[in-house]
């Protein structure tokens, strides 16, 4: 990877002015995070494809092997997504430029909290122990 970029670094700029965007693409690749950042991207594009009613009544939870799982709060509600699949899962490629999801898993679960609210509850380093609270109130501990 470093020799990898080192290379890179050392074209002179002026010949390529994609020079910074093929380092970085090659350091992604390098670490094997494209996939990952590809799914990310993903959950960040469902809100401008779900529109206004279906964003607020859906959560996107997270991407495993090529199918976004989302939360509905109802089966009424699951039945509306089930019908828009296909239109969402294109929409949602078409946002990101190259085909992540194949599939939605919809999953009835109530929704405490809004969709951006919840992508950001999923992107939490949870794994430490730290809630998003304790994240936007330095000093905070979560007590247990």
């Amino acid at each position: 990877m470093v020799e990898r970029a080192a290379a890179l670094a050392t074209r002179n700029a002026d010949d390529d002015p994609e020079h910074l965007g093929a380092l970085l693409g090659a350091v992604v690749s390098d670490l094997g995070i494209a996939k990952k950042l590809a799914e990310c991207e993903v959950l960040l594009a469902w809100e401008a494809v779900a529109g206004a009613e279906l964003q607020h009544r859906s959560a996107p939870l997270r991407v495993v092997d090529a199918r976004l799982e989302l939360a509905v709060p109802s089966a009424a509600w699951r039945t509306q997504v089930s019908f828009a699949k296909e239109d969402l899962i294109r929409k949602l490629n078409e946002r990101v430029g190259r085909t992540i999801i194949r599939d939605i898993k919809i999953v009835n679960k109530a929704l405490e909290q809004s969709a951006t609210r919840s992508l950001r509850a999923a992107t939490t380093p949870t794994d430490s122990g730290i809630g998003w609270r304790e994240l936007s109130q330095p000093g905070r501990e979560e007590k247990k």
